[in-house]
């Protein structure tokens, strides 16, 4: 079992219990899994940027989330209601 962090619109949580087994207990819809220790809630993202070759979401806070290889597609497919991504920064 591995510690993880949910980050949420207003604050975060971290937990000691497996990820799928809290996203099961936060229901369908309300973020994603953007790397292998980190949920992010929709409402907590304002920006998806390139940082050389990582990805990261930034949250209200300014707080970056790095985002992994195996979550980048449901990320920049997801709906993220605040965010403002970067004109041609995620092209490609």
């Amino acid at each position: 079992m591995w510690p993880g962090l949910l980050k949420r619109s207003r604050g975060s949580d971290l937990i000691l219990m497996r990820l799928a087994d809290a996203f099961k207990e936060l229901g369908e819809g309300r973020g994603l899994q953007v790397h292998r220790s980190w949920w992010v809630d929709f409402g907590a993202v304002r920006q998806l940027r390139r940082d050389g070759a990582r990805t990261v979401l930034v949250l209200a806070d300014g707080q970056e989330v790095p985002v992994s290889r195996t979550y980048l597609a449901a990320v920049r497919s997801a709906h993220w209601p605040a965010l403002a991504t970067e004109q041609g920064k995620m092209s490609g």
